[in-house]
């Protein structure tokens, strides 16, 4: 069997990692290809491609990205929101001809409409794995809460303060025409994401099959805390707190929430104390952490880290690992910290519930209730030998629910049942429904700067005048 997985970037972020951990893991079983467009690895496995269908949609893809979205964003979400018009060009890719099955993975700026059409049209099974809601919404990766995708079918974006084009609904029209006319399977990390998406009009009628992302348990393991906190001079006896983000600008990623809950422990006597004496210390990683109320805790700040070795040994040092996020698929750094021992404080939200059993594994409080947080975070200051039990439970669950064996079992079983399939595609024109939306959005954004510039010029004549 030959398999062809597919993503914008090879292992750099989250949907990529995950992306890389399956293919690895795939290697060992079955002939993979991993098509990318940004390598940082060399794998002959892995094949970069760089060549592009129109240098014309190119120029729309921009203008629009910049203007009709990027400079038109509400204040509801700040997370990614993209229309990608110009896509690989894929038509004399081999690797694409002699696969059996396509696995389409985090692919917006990478594959367009037309190129995923393209794909659709060759009749291969094509498995759709949702790293975000980008899939079935029209332009959002994650809506905020937002159920217009499902219901109006984006005819009310509530992430654009304006959209006279109405270029959400087109992009969510094109792809129902590709997507229900493919033979096409949808695979979600999370039940969240699964739920979502079977609500949408897009994957209306296809399977969604649930196959959790997975962690290599042989680099993610407990190390030795008294060793790693040493080398990170941090005292035996403190209570370690670790937070990370990748962006700490990102509304999504809760911030806000982190330094609230923060806030409200340190009006408890007991934290107070325990930090005047830096017995608590907060250790963070990825984005930026530039609070002034890292001023009044001991802070360490990691920045972004590579080695996935390194990683584990910060987790290991750990007590234990707050997540504030408001939205999310099933991130890696849950799945990754409970591999190596560290019980989870977070808000049950998104795919959060599928890794953390509340009180079992680690504790998930009402999203958004920074004091609900902070208060678990107090009892476990309060009672070690339950964060103890919470690390060696999530320690059990990822070794018993989330590995790399179990996960590549799981798309080989989904696989063998799919290469026997094959569907008759009929093509669509895209360029009916989607690029021409796309060139009206140009144009009014075009004109509506030529009467900018009109206006400017006809004051400069009055001024002249006068």
């Amino acid at each position: 069997m030959n398999v062809c997985v597919i993503s914008k970037w090879d292992c750099t972020g989250g949907a990529p990692q995950a992306t890389y951990r399956l293919f690895r893991a795939l290697q060992k079983h079955v002939h993979v290809t991993y098509l990318v467009n940004k390598q940082t690895i060399n794998d002959k496995n892995i094949h970069n491609i760089t060549s592009y269908e129109r240098r014309k949609k190119s120029y729309y893809e921009s203008l629009i990205q910049k203007n009709y979205i990027d400079r038109n964003r509400s204040l509801i979400s700040n997370t990614y929101f993209t229309v990608t018009s110009n896509g690989a060009d894929l038509r004399s890719n081999k690797y694409i001809h002699e696969a059996d099955i396509i696995n389409l993975h985090w692919v917006e700026k990478f594959l367009s409409l037309e190129s995923i059409s393209y794909l659709a049209s060759l009749g291969k099974p094509i498995v759709w794995t949702l790293h975000d809601e980008r899939p079935y919404t029209g332009g959002c990766h994650y809506t905020a809460g937002c159920d217009e995708f499902s219901k109006n079918h984006c005819l009310s974006c509530k992430q654009l303060n304006n959209d006279e084009c109405k270029l959400p609904n087109a992009v969510l029209k094109c792809k129902e025409k590709i997507v229900n006319n493919s033979n096409m399977t949808v695979v979600s990390p999370s039940n969240w994401i699964a739920q979502e998406a079977s609500k949408s009009s897009v994957f209306s009628g296809k399977k969604i099959n649930v196959i959790p992302n997975a962690v290599d348990t042989d680099v993610y393991y407990p190390r030795n805390q008294t060793d790693v906190r040493s080398r990170l001079g941090i005292s035996q006896n403190a209570y370690v707190i670790l937070a990370g983000s990748t962006d700490n600008n990102e509304i999504r990623k809760g911030y806000k929430y982190y330094i609230d809950t923060l806030n409200y422990c340190l009006k408890n006597d007991q934290f107070h104390e325990k930090s005047n004496n830096n017995q608590i210390v907060v250790i963070t990683f990825g984005g930026k952490t530039d609070s002034e109320m890292h001023k009044k805790i001991m802070h360490i700040d990691i920045g972004y880290v590579s080695d996935e070795n390194v990683m584990a040994e910060i987790y290991s040092a750990a007590d234990i690992y707050v997540i504030t996020t408001l939205e999310d698929n099933l991130p890696n750094t849950v799945l990754e910290s409970m591999a190596c021992g560290t019980s989870v404080v977070g808000f049950d939200t998104g795919g959060l519930c599928d890794m953390v059993v509340n009180g079992v594994n680690g504790i998930l409080v009402p999203k958004c209730n920074a004091q609900a947080l902070s208060e678990s975070i107090l009892m476990l200051l309060q009672h070690p030998e339950k964060h103890r039990q919470y690390g060696r439970s999530a320690l059990n669950t990822v070794r018993n629910g989330f590995t790399q064996a179990l996960q590549s079992e799981r798309y080989l079983e989904l696989f063998k049942d799919l290469k026997t399939t094959e569907n008759r595609y009929t093509a669509i024109n895209e360029s009916s429904i989607y690029s021409c939306s796309l060139q009206k959005a140009c144009r009014e954004y075009l004109l509506y700067r030529a009467g900018v510039l009109i206006r400017w010029i006809l004051r400069r004549l009055y001024l002249i005048g006068v």
